[in-house]
């Protein structure tokens, strides 16, 4: 009985670690497409300093297709899950003070500038889900 609940909890874990794996790689390959534009969508944000732009725009997604990656072919899991969970709270952060800000966005920027999807608090609540189930990987592998 307990190597079963072992066991499920496992399964688990490996499926949390890829679903968040392929949503990193996804999320940082498409950021690739259009880094000028992926800048613009930051610059709107308002929060960092103008010469921060464009190191931000060009760092993150390398920064979130290498987690993702490295999430999904278990290749330094324990790190990469840290990485998965800075990343996920930086989004975080950003769109909610975009959101307190009372920004008016067509597009929050998670998957660049081919996918638009709206500022909103479902999109925080949506990267707080995925930021829960990067917890229980990150959890795991301690």
């Amino acid at each position: 009985m307990v190597y079963e609940k072992k066991r499920y909890k496992m399964i688990l874990v490996e499926l949390f670690r890829n679903v968040i794996g392929m949503l990193l790689t996804i999320s940082g390959t498409m950021k690739l497409f259009d880094l000028k534009g992926f800048r613009n969508i930051i610059a709107f944000y308002g929060i960092l300093p103008s010469w921060m732009l464009m190191p931000s725009a060009y760092a993150l997604p390398f920064a979130e297709a290498g987690a993702g990656l490295a999430l999904l072919f278990s290749f330094f899991t324990k790190y990469a899950s840290v990485a998965a969970e800075l990343l996920l709270a930086s989004a975080i952060t950003f769109l909610i003070i975009g959101l307190v800000k009372k920004k008016k966005m067509q597009n929050c920027g998670c998957f660049g500038t081919f996918i638009k999807i709206p500022l909103s608090w479902w999109e925080v609540a949506e990267d707080l889900f995925w930021l829960a189930l990067n917890t229980v990987v990150l959890v795991s592998y301690l």
